[in-house]
């Protein structure tokens, strides 16, 4: 996305990647709150994944997940004996490192030699998640928690009348339809709408004020496989990404951003 903005102005374009694996559109506001603001920027893109980020309802550190040993798990948990016991074998032996190590699963392959190649967790995580597209009731909470958080991003921006686009980022069982016959019948997909939860979410958004982008019709179209066996993207899903951002962000980047070639802050 760089690239392709600072190939088309003739001043130097810079994107600050921030994001950082496991975090919830709470972490989001939360580090924008406290840190993003501080940044000399002049447009505020939020990578929103509806596969976790539409029904999270953290609202507090204190409900948050933490580690031991480079596994999630939660607060209550790192607090016991086995868990301080744990951490300090894994700083302080090598054994311990090796041991542990022995014990992750080997099947959950990141690369893929086509787009119906699934590793057992790879099917496992996906089956956890496919309930995000069901027509009928939400089996889980509603993503008003979610939008609050988008908000808290919306109004710290305003105060420096910075304009905040957020990205709906689609789930590959979205988008594969080999994944969706792996983890449901031909019967029982007439129960799922794949727009969801983007139709949702843009229908909270839009009264807000809140920009957003839905990338889920272009990966739709793609007959590419885009993602790889850890539910991200690959290579060709990242460049797919990129050019719908560059897309949107373009127009905004020529509106706030000098026409002339002098060097500015990014």
């Amino acid at each position: 996305l760089e690239r392709m903005l600072d190939d088309r102005f003739p001043f130097p374009v810079e994107v600050i990647n921030a994001s950082v694996g496991g975090w919830s559109p709470f972490q989001y506001a939360q580090y924008y709150d406290h840190y993003g603001i501080a940044f000399d920027h002049q447009i505020v893109l939020v990578g929103f994944f509806v596969g976790n980020d539409s029904y999270s309802q953290t609202t507090s550190v204190h409900e948050d997940r933490t580690a031991i040993a480079g596994r999630r798990v939660s607060q209550q948990a790192a607090l016991s004996p086995l868990a301080s016991a744990r951490v300090f074998l894994h700083e302080n032996s090598h054994l311990a490192r090796y041991l542990e190590n022995r014990r992750t699963p080997r099947d959950f392959n990141r690369t893929r030699d086509h787009c119906e190649d699934f590793s057992k967790a790879f099917l496992q995580v996906q089956r956890r998640r496919f309930s995000n597209h069901l027509r009928k009731e939400r089996q889980r909470d509603s993503p008003a928690n979610s939008v609050r958080q988008i908000e808290r991003i919306q109004n710290r921006a305003e105060e420096k009348s910075i304009p905040v686009l957020v990205a709906l980022l689609p789930d590959e069982n979205q988008v594969n339809r080999s994944l969706q016959r792996r983890l449901v019948t031909p019967r029982g997909l007439a129960n799922y709408d794949f727009e969801m939860p983007q139709k949702e979410l843009v229908a909270r958004f839009d009264p807000l004020g809140i920009h957003t982008t839905d990338l889920l019709p272009r990966f739709q179209e793609d007959n590419r496989c885009l993602y790889m066996n850890d539910t991200h993207w690959n290579a060709d899903g990242h460049r797919l990404a990129a050019e719908i951002l560059f897309e949107q962000l373009a127009p905004w980047v020529a509106e706030r951003c000098p026409t002339d070639p002098t060097p500015m802050l990014p």
